[in-house]
């Protein structure tokens, strides 16, 4: 089982491995200094297939192939999660027609319309039984590559709160992991155990 975020990208330009993985430093930074956490972490990309790694370029803008997918970890936390690149075919824009008849996605409809002109849309995805660590820190690492691309992040998995999406990057900070700004309780209580779990590892 796994949940996901995905981003809708409206910029012409890509960001580089490195300038994602530096938005995505900061942004989890200022997340785990409001929780009470001190202390800094820098992301890790490999990209991977089913054979192994491939070699890339940090500096080199953010291409993945159909075969492969970058997995995303930091030092000394087991675990991790993936960045998958999908083609916006025409299965993803029927799936939004159907989607633009909710009021929370008409407000994004001119952009999402543009980003599915576009070539690909990407999917931050975490699988079940991962480190709490990871629980919070892909969806943060979702928002810099949002932020990074004027994009719209998306999710329709139970990886937060539906009605809340799509959204832009600094809705998504303020709400993502706040059990103060969620409705559901199933939501709250898994932020809440997750944040516990993270305090305990990292800080007692």
């Amino acid at each position: 089982m796994s949940t996901s975020f995905d981003v809708y990208i409206t910029s012409d330009k890509l960001p580089s491995y490195e300038a994602l993985i530096d938005r995505a430093n900061k942004i989890l930074e200022s997340k785990l200094h409001s929780i009470g956490i001190k202390r800094s972490f820098n992301f890790d990309i490999s990209m991977r297939n089913k054979e192994g790694l491939i070699q890339f370029e940090l500096s080199e803008p953010i291409e993945i192939s159909d075969d492969n997918y970058l997995w995303v970890t930091v030092n000394d936390i087991d675990g991790g999660f993936c960045i998958y690149q999908h083609r916006n075919d025409q299965i993803y824009k029927d799936l939004w027609n159907d989607e633009f008849n909710r009021v929370q996605s008409r407000k994004f409809e001119d952009a999402i319309r543009t980003s599915l002109e576009k070539e690909f849309h990407w999917s931050v995805v975490r699988y079940m039984g991962t480190d709490p660590f990871y629980n919070l820190a892909y969806g943060f690492f979702a928002s810099a590559f949002a932020e990074l691309t004027n994009g719209i992040i998306f999710s329709d998995d139970n990886a937060w709160e539906y009605s809340k999406f799509p959204c832009l990057p600094d809705e998504f900070n303020k709400f993502y992991f706040n059990p103060d700004s969620t409705f559901e309780k199933d939501h709250q209580e898994w932020a809440l155990r997750n944040i516990e779990h993270i305090i305990k590892e990292l800080v007692e």
